[in-house]
């Protein structure tokens, strides 16, 4: 994978953070989770299930489904994020071609999961469901009627109001954002190792996994 982007110009190496994350997919799939006829699911570590969710109804119509990602330079290039994505692999047509690595299309890298986008150039009879993910930056101004008809439970909507007004949370920073993904029932504490257990930002997020699990 690394000699095929090299070609292309673009120079990354196995220190590369997105590299080693495609590696592992890749290591995994092979390894593990290309021998199941079933539902096949990636999610990293630092995406949190808030709400109930059954996998099977949500696929129930589709064959993949997955947060959206768009190329780096805005040229309309849409693929499957690496972070979070399930598919089936018996309905799925040339499961074998499906992976997650970085790739090069139209003239700009397509990051973890962008080999995604040639499949699905190459297999349209896939039906796949793309999700927007949902910044917490995205809502700041929102009022808490408007939030519950977005579709936001009361808990949520306190945690939003609650980071959105701490003044120690970077809410400028995109890299240390908080993001909803797939109809609010997962949630991104993105790029969390950049976070001390003690910030402020940690502790309402705790607190809010805490409330979810004990009620």
């Amino acid at each position: 994978m690394i000699n095929k982007i090299k070609q292309l110009g673009v120079h990354l190496n196995e220190k590369n953070g997105s590299v080693r994350h495609c590696q592992l997919v890749r290591f995994a799939l092979e390894n593990f989770g290309r021998d199941t006829n079933d539902i096949v699911g990636i999610m990293e570590g630092d995406i949190f299930l808030i709400r109930d969710f059954s996998i099977r109804e949500y696929m129930q119509d589709h064959d993949l489904i997955g947060t959206v990602q768009h190329d780096r330079k805005n040229k309309g290039l849409e693929y499957i994020w690496i972070g979070l994505s399930f598919f089936n692999l018996k309905k799925l047509p040339n499961p074998m071609a499906l992976n997650f690595d970085l790739t090069y299309a139209n003239g700009t890298l397509l990051d973890s999961g962008g080999n995604t986008y040639w499949y699905l150039k190459d297999n349209p009879k896939v039906r796949v469901k793309k999700y927007s993910r949902i910044p917490l930056s995205a809502l700041p101004r929102e009022s808490s009627e408007r939030l519950h008809e977005l579709g936001f439970s009361q808990k949520k909507i306190s945690f939003l109001i609650k980071t959105l007004s701490c003044p120690e949370c970077n809410h400028e920073e995109p890299f240390l954002a908080v993001e909803f993904h797939i109809d609010h029932h997962f949630l991104h504490f993105a790029s969390g190792r950049y976070s001390q257990p003690s910030d402020d930002k940690s502790i309402l997020f705790k607190d809010f996994l805490d409330d979810i699990l004990i009620s």
